[in-house]
Order: C-alpha cells, then sequence, then structure tokens
C-alpha cells in the first residue's frame, strides 16, 4: 500500500483509488507501522538465532552420558522446556501477539460504536480501514 502510493477507499456504495497524501497522517500511521513491525521482525530474528547457539550448545551437553537418577514429573516439564526453546519463546509470541490483537479489536470496537468521522477526515477512516483489515475486522 506504502509503496504503490494508493489506497482503495471504499465509500459503501461505490470504491474509488485514491493517492496517499506525503506527509499526511495516513501516510505516517502506515510508516510508523511498518517500522514497527521491521524491529519486531528483527528482535525476533535475533532471538531465534540466539536460541539457535543456546540449542546447540544443550545439545553438546546433552549427549553426554546420562546418570540414572528417579525424576518427578515437575523436572520432567521443566527439562523439556529446557530442552526446547523455540516451542517456549513461539508460545510466548503467541500469547503476545493474541494480546494485541484482542486489544486492537477493542480499540476498533470502540470507533465504530463511539466515533462519527466528518466528511473531511477521509485519512482517519482510512486509518482505522487498515486497523480492522490487519486485525481480521471487516469494515
Amino acid at each position: 500500500m506504502l509503496e504503490c502510493g494508493e489506497i482503495t477507499r471504499d465509500y459503501g456504495k461505490r470504491q474509488e483509488a485514491v493517492e496517499i497524501e506525503q506527509a499526511g497522517d495516513f501516510e505516517n500511521f502506515l510508516k510508523r507501522l511498518k517500522e514497527e513491525w521491521e524491529a519486531k521482525q528483527k528482535s525476533v530474528e535475533a532471538k531465534f538465532l540466539e536460541l539457535s547457539d543456546f540449542s546447540d550448545q544443550l545439545s553438546t551437553v546433552l549427549d553426554e552420558p546420562k546418570k540414572k537418577k528417579r525424576k518427578a514429573k515437575k523436572s520432567r516439564s521443566v527439562e523439556h522446556q529446557q530442552q526446547d526453546p523455540f516451542s517456549s519463546y513461539a508460545a510466548q509470541l503467541q500469547v503476545e501477539f493474541f494480546k494485541k490483537v484482542c486489544c486492537d479489536w477493542r480499540d476498533i470496537a470502540l470507533t465504530i460504536r463511539d466515533r462519527v468521522f466528518e466528511d473531511d477526515e477521509e485519512q482517519l477512516i482510512d486509518i482505522h480501514d487498515v486497523k480492522c483489515i490487519k486485525s481480521g475486522v471487516s469494515s
């Protein structure tokens, strides 16, 4: 959307392609959103690389002969969690994104319920439409 420089604006009965206003609220929103996702992508990638190094070190340690011990159920779950840091991090990301989507849905619902956009607030309507699209809510 940002790269092509236009958005399809839906007026309910008709749609039209509209150019994104340079340095407008909508363009700034799209840039900020893109920067946030790029930063998150870099953060996740760095964490996975860190976990990969940790996993390599852990597999070397686990390849050593094991001593016979009785283990309680609690220690098994802790050991399993230590052996698979990728699944723990993936679960952490899943919970984080789930919370984000729920907060976005709440904001969208409040906007739909409480906000009446004026005719000159087309950029704010476009921002709301993008929020709906990225959160899976049809506007």
